[in-house]
């Protein structure tokens, strides 16, 4: 977003506890100071709700800000001052359900409802609320009963990335991987949401040997590595922790499964389709909003269902082609103009 901005001549301020990893000349930090080393817990987000509307309106009116744009609707609270007192335009978005996300994290229940106080208020205070799917906006009017008309759907978009059968070749020799094996790729943070567990319980019921590879790392990466040893198959399970470059993985990859429990709209599910990967992902309702056909989806509590799912594909060269064929039209449907379509939305506001 913040390139797409640039590029049509505007200029970013930003507030944060920490510098952004971008830098350009239009492009302006603003540090809140913390006393607190820790961006964390009770102690930290106490002090940030209480000082940082103050801090942003201040800059808001020095810098004379035309436009705040937030990414919660807990930040559209923070910013309601620049709203009421400047009478500058507020434009939310919301890329997941937070309050799902607690209830997958079991956090505690007091804070749950105190977020859900803040996300309401911010949420039906903006001007405009952009959701990442039909799903999240659905919720956003039936939860925080939000105008229908205020909010706009924006799915993430995917390069189109063309692969040569060389490539895989050559990646999968630099992994140290059998270029005649079947390879499954996940990727993900490591957490309880993304369910990996299931598809390493899954792996024990395949009918061939194939390699799994788990691209990402997190809180779950003990457990999870703790479970694969326990599994006995034809599996050879490899966790690479985290990558700053996936691409080589995505490229020596057969078949991409995603069995999340909740999602907004899932970047490493869309990186996988602009690879041209056959996919297939767990049925929630964000997930089949992308995928649609029922040859793509699992449930994600069925581990008897992901198993015969992974080996209709791997023993069908048939059905591999199906799913690989029905992929690639959800593929076309995510080539757009994200750029574009963001700085239309934020221009829309300001008219």
């Amino acid at each position: 977003m913040f390139d797409a901005w640039i590029k049509q001549g505007g200029e970013i301020h930003y507030i944060a506890v920490e510098t952004f990893p971008i830098k350009h000349p239009k492009i302006f930090p603003h540090l809140l100071w913390t006393p607190f080393k820790k961006r964390e817990g009770l102690f930290f987000w106490t002090y940030f709700i209480l000082t940082s509307p103050v801090y942003a309106f201040f800059i808001a009116f020095r810098y004379q800000i035309n436009l705040v744009s937030v990414f919660s609707g807990i930040y559209g609270f923070l910013s309601l001052p620049i709203k009421v007192i400047l009478g500058k335009p507020l434009i939310a978005l919301a890329r997941a359900d937070v309050l799902e996300i607690s209830r997958l994290h079991h956090r505690f229940i007091l804070r749950i409802f105190f977020e859900e106080i803040l996300m309401a208020i911010g949420f039906k205070s903006a001007n405009r609320v952009v959701t990442v799917s039909k799903q999240l906006r659905h919720i956003m009017i039936s939860r925080y009963r939000i105008k229908p008309e205020k909010i706009e759907v924006l799915y993430n978009d995917i390069r189109d990335i063309s692969m040569l059968d060389d490539e895989k070749r050559l990646c999968r020799r630099k992994m140290g991987l059998d270029e005649q094996a079947f390879v499954i790729l996940t990727a993900a943070v490591l957490d309880p949401r993304k369910n990996i567990a299931i598809l390493l319980k899954a792996l024990p019921l395949l009918k061939t040997p194939c390699v799994v590879l788990v691209v990402g790392d997190g809180q779950e990466r003990t457990n999870l590595e703790a479970l694969s040893q326990k599994i006995k198959g034809k599996t050879n399970i490899i966790f690479t922790g985290w990558q700053e470059e996936v691409s080589p993985y995505f490229k020596a990859a057969d078949l991409f499964v995603f069995p999340s429990r909740h999602e907004g709209c899932p970047n490493a599910l869309l990186e996988a389709l602009s690879y041209r990967l056959p996919c297939i992902g767990s049925d929630i309702p964000e997930i089949r909003e992308l995928l649609k056909s029922d040859h793509l989806l699992f449930d994600p509590q069925d581990v008897t269902n992901l198993s015969d799912k992974i080996n209709h594909v791997m023993l069908d060269k048939r059905y591999l082609g199906r799913v690989r064929e029905l992929s690639d039209e959800v593929r076309k449907a995510f080539i757009f103009d994200w750029d574009e379509k963001i700085v239309d939305i934020h221009k829309a506001s300001l008219s």
